[in-house]
């Protein structure tokens, strides 16, 4: 069973998935000439499917900024540190995320454990 607390990581791993997928479609367009020859059918639906692609990883990356947002919202942690989190997710972004999932999380942890 998943737990909520892992579909903002969830989330994020779609969204590069579909990003690395738009990479590898994108670069199989350019060098399909090389590889099959003229194929309009390949030139007209590689592009498209790759903005597709890309398309729905920010949406899925906005997804997992929105639900690291709610997280660090409901968490009980004090304001100072909820106000740097939000900043840095929404500021840096994935980046912001990943810092908060090796630091900020395991904070939060930690003061979950002395507490029991």
């Amino acid at each position: 069973m998943i737990a909520v607390a892992d579909y903002p990581r969830i989330a994020y791993m779609g969204g590069m998935a579909c990003l690395i997928l738009a990479l590898g479609s994108l670069l199989f367009y350019a060098i399909s000439p090389m590889l099959i020859g003229e194929n309009e059918l390949v030139q007209n639906l590689l592009p498209i499917s790759a903005m597709m692609l890309i398309v729905l990883a920010g949406l899925l990356v906005t997804i997992g900024t929105i639900l690291y947002l709610f997280e660090i919202a409901t968490a009980k942690n004090d304001g100072q540190w909820k106000a740097i989190w939000v900043i840095a997710i929404l500021a840096f972004g994935l980046l912001g995320a990943v810092a908060y999932e090796l630091m900020g999380r395991k904070q939060r942890m930690a003061k979950q454990s002395d507490k029991l």
